[in-house]
């Protein structure tokens, strides 16, 4: 990446960006129809770039964007115009092909009328940022190889900013853009924002008090270490640098801070621990070094150490391994101390760690060079708009030092600043091995009267420990109107998938009813209800909402909505109106670490139809662009126009379906197995009664004024005349296969299921795993062991007659998830038996002759299934039984709709 120093800043308003490259940053699969509303990086990097530069830097204005190729001009035209720019005016030109001879000369010139401050070029061309930097030198330039520049870059928590200020780059694509999907924390989606917090001062240990407490001499030399993670940098290497500096110096001992203590083979003596993260602060001014070990808050304590005159060591290479790490590799990165510490004292490697160290000990010239320079290195720390962070610390101008504890400190910086960077240093402040509910009681504590930064905190901790606690605690956050309607619907929903995918409980389902029930008043409020007259008899109408719909061969909740509308129209004389809602929307997403973003696909107009078999449907959808609370109103009017006799919302919850109920019938039916949390007039439970464990829940819902039937989720057979061999797959004829599908297979099989697989393959040889679906991590996951290796095989997404696939195959095998319900019954159809949970919808679908209650009884009923071989005939025959019931769909919607008219009258 070059990068040509001009020293300009990116806070002047107008940027051009060059699209030397064309295809090498606006990646488009012209095969794919599915539209991004907010473009994700592995379809359009371009796309994240300007999103970057409108979400991150408030004064840029105007970005001009001048492609030389003609090639997908009409996909570039519709992908921009659905950007959800907020600040800056976007405009864009395509170079024709005939200005290839002189496409520096034109662009140049382009770039001379357009007088900007700043160019940013997508290409290798040297020559043309040479010449736009002729023009003026005001101009600053830079060149971006290509996309691996970004990501390389991105890794090293550099930020967009930097850019034009010539020191790095990275762009912050969907990856660091995760944590607020829109670029940021959209502070116009929160109601509730309290007062910065002033956290108790920590008055500094004197030294000799220190020494006394670690039993050291006055002449002890003390290094500091101070971190949750020192057992894992502390390894054999790392401890053989420590014993050289002691034989070295035997007077030398390290003071480790950290709520971990661990054990020590050698020199033990020469290890101080304080088993106490949040004396850091304290004892770091009374130590004679510190030693970074690279966590993701090291820059605030190297500057607590700079201003306590405190030399700070910083051995670069001292990261952890991803397998040290575990599912925190992503929270721990390289800091960017190098911005406040002396080049002298930054050490390629431990042998120059341990001769710096030794000089600063033994050369009284060489420290006192340090320390003068520590001293200006103060006031760039002070006047560095970095380290507003620190006006907590300092009170006057003569830098009178005053501390707080390293835990208060980190979470300043969050409130401060909320980026990646400051949400890692939160994240790395804590040990995987750390207590939950420590965590969650910081949150409340130094993040109180910030409802967003406790959901952002709570939300990224719960992708790396996939505990529900958290998912509870960011639901709680939601009962009071702490966020706008818009964005509090959002994080509920993200909420819900989190818990979905990852199959783990959140809340309460009655604190889930009251957050959503709390949300539908509200919206219900901004609702004139006066203009609405009830619709009573049989008007012959049904409108059937829903989410979004997908694809119809791989899409669960996608065949089951049109199967239910092509039963209802065909067979039920109704008419069927289609509303995908969108819900919820984008509009105010954010306050929440968001790695499940919606797939919404969005056709060019609202109105469409859609075809399933000999029925058509019309579809009314939203234009996303534009979407708002107005954008709700405006589709309750549209069914209410309609006339509809009947609202049935295919999916758990819409507030649009629901508040149908105030002029028309409004019934829910819930996409999985249990109770859906809805205020409509039904809940639709989807699977046969269970007394004694629903007496509960139906006693709740009927409280608040809900009715709860009953009726069998169904499916469509998908009917095709495609067939597969094991010899196109690779698989013996006399192997026993077990096949697991899914979409999101990379989370669902989960450390515990892989485990179960290792003991399930164990059994024997011939036994294979197949995985169908997206598993993207699937590399990387069968490397875990030999096993995995020789006794698995992943096939992808297959598109086109997955019902046959069934037939190579000897077991269904699903993992431990919410899902899996219409591949288990598509299994069943061809005689292969399931293996599932009861509480999934694998489990629901297949019937009680397919599930266990309980994962210890799991690995037994698979190994019993191919070592019995009538147990398997017999089970395989019930198979078939099962499917057919499954698929009449016809009779289900029937007595459903009875059953409506019965419980509503």
């Amino acid at each position: 990446m070059e990068k040509i120093s001009q020293n300009k800043h990116l806070y002047q308003s107008r940027v051009v960006i060059i699209l030397e490259e064309f295809e090498g940053f606006f990646k488009h699969d012209i095969y794919e129809n599915i539209s991004y509303q907010i473009p994700v990086s592995t379809h359009n990097p371009l796309a994240d770039l300007i999103l970057a530069l409108d979400r991150e830097l408030k004064g840029i204005s105007e970005i001009y964007i001048l492609a030389k190729t003609e090639k997908f001009s009409n996909t570039f035209q519709e992908q921009f115009q659905k950007l959800l720019i907020k600040h800056i005016q976007v405009a864009y030109h395509v170079l024709g092909k005939d200005i290839e001879n002189n496409k520096i000369i034109i662009l140049v010139q382009l770039v001379n009328l357009l007088a900007p401050q700043n160019v940013i070029i997508l290409g290798r061309n040297l020559d043309l940022a040479k010449q736009i930097r002729t023009l003026s030198s005001n101009i600053n330039t830079i060149n971006i190889m290509n996309y691996t520049d970004i990501q390389a870059n991105m890794r090293d928590m550099r930020d967009i900013e930097t850019v034009i200020n010539e020191q790095n780059l990275v762009v912050h694509t969907i990856k660091s853009l995760e944590i607020f999907p829109i670029g940021t924390i959209r502070k116009e989606s929160v109601l509730v924002q309290g007062e910065l917090p002033t956290y108790e001062k920590v008055v500094p240990i004197e030294r000799n008090v220190l020494l006394e407490e670690l039993n050291l001499k006055e002449d002890a030399i003390l290094i500091l270490m101070a971190s949750n993670y020192l057992e894992y940098f502390m390894n054999d290497d790392f401890l053989k640098m420590c014993d050289k500096l002691i034989e070295n110096n035997p007077k030398i001992y390290f003071v480790l801070v950290t709520d971990f203590i661990f054990e020590i083979s050698q020199n033990k003596e020469h290890f101080k621990f304080i088993d106490n993260i949040d004396r850091a602060t304290e004892v770091l001014p009374a130590c004679n070094l510190f030693l970074s070990v690279a966590t993701g808050w090291e820059l605030t304590i190297a500057q607590f150490a700079i201003m306590a005159d405190v030399p700070v060591i910083y051995i670069q290479s001292e990261l952890l391994s991803s397998k040290e790490l575990g599912t925190l590799q992503d929270v721990i990165m390289k800091p960017r101390v190098e911005t406040v510490l002396l080049s002298e004292l930054i050490c390629a490697n431990k042998g120059i760690a341990i001769d710096r160290i030794e000089e600063l000990i033994s050369n009284q010239q060489f420290y006192e060079e340090i320390m003068d320079k520590l001293r200006t290195t103060k006031y760039m720390i002070y006047k560095d708009k970095w380290s507003i962070l620190l006006d907590i610390l300092m009170g006057t101008r003569e830098l009178e030092w005053t501390i707080t504890t390293l835990r208060a400190k980190i979470y300043y910086n969050f409130i401060i600043q909320p980026n990646k960077s400051s949400l890692n240093e939160v994240l790395s402040f804590y040990n995987p091995k750390t207590d939950r509910e420590e965590i969650i009681n910081d949150v409340k504590k130094y993040l109180d009267g910030f409802p967003d930064l406790q959901s952002v905190i709570l939300s990224a901790r719960f992708n790396q420990d996939k505990n529900g606690r958290y998912l509870a605690e960011i639901t709680k956050l939601l009962i009071e109107p702490n966020f706008t309607i818009l964005n509090t619907y959002y994080i509920y929903y993200q909420v819900g998938i989190y818990s979905f995918c990852n199959a783990c409980s959140g809340a309460d389902y009655k604190i889930g009813y009251l957050v959503y029930k709390n949300l539908f008043e509200r919206f219900l409020n901004t609702i004139d209800q006066t203009k609405y007259k009830p619709i009573v008899g049989n008007t012959g109408i049904v409108v059937v909402t829903c989410m979004h719909l997908l694809n119809r061969k791989t899409h669960a909740p996608t065949k089951q909505t049109l199967d239910y509308c092509y039963n209802i129209q065909k067979y039920l004389n109704k008419k069927v109106i289609i509303v995908v809602t969108d819900e919820p929307s984008y509009a105010e997403a954010g306050n929440i670490y968001t790695y499940n973003l919606i797939n919404y696909e969005q056709p060019g107009t609202d109105k469409y139809l859609v075809m399933v078999e000999d029925e058509k449907f019309l579809v009314y959808q939203p234009i996303l662009v534009d979407y708002c609370e107005q954008t709700m109103r405006d589709v309750v009017d549209f069914i209410y126009d309609w006339n509809p006799e009947l609202v049935f919302n295919v999916g758990n919850r819409s507030l649009i379906s629901d508040a149908c109920k105030i002029f028309t019938k409004s019934i829910s039916y819930q996409c999985g197995n249990g109770f859906g949390v809805t205020c409509s007039n039904v809940t639709v439970v989807p699977r046969e009664p269970r007394p004694e464990e629903d007496a509960e829940q139906i006693e709740f819902f009927e409280s608040n004024g809900q009715k709860v039937i009953y009726s069998p989720m169904t499916a469509r057979l998908p009917i095709s005349d495609k067939e597969f061999t094991r010899e196109e797959y690779g698989i013996a004829e006399d192997a026993f296969v077990m096949c697991a599908v899914g979409g999101r297979l990379a989370t669902e099989v989960t450390d515990e299921f892989t485990k179960i697989i290792e003991k399930i393959l164990s059994k024997d040889k011939r036994l294979l795993f197949v995985f169908i679906g997206n598993f993207i991590s699937y590399e990387d996951w069968v490397a875990k062991s030999e096993i995995l290796t020789k006794q698995t095989k992943y096939v992808g997404f297959i598109s086109e007659g997955m019902v046959n696939f069934y037939k190579i195959c000897n077991l269904y095998v699903n993992p431990f998830r919410g899902g899996g319900g219409i591949s288990a019954v598509e299994a069943l159809y061809q005689g292969v038996p399931v293996v599932a949970l009861s509480g999934g919808d694998a489990g629901v679908m297949a019937g009680k002759n397919f599930y266990v209650e309980n994962k210890e009884d799991y690995i037994g009923l698979v190994e019993k299934y191919f070592t019995d071989p009538d147990f398997m005939q017999r089970q395989s025959n019930l198979a078939k039984l099962r499917a057919q019931k499954t698929f009449d769909t016809k009779s289900a919607m029937k007595k459903l709709l009875e059953d409506v008219d019965r419980v509503l009258g």
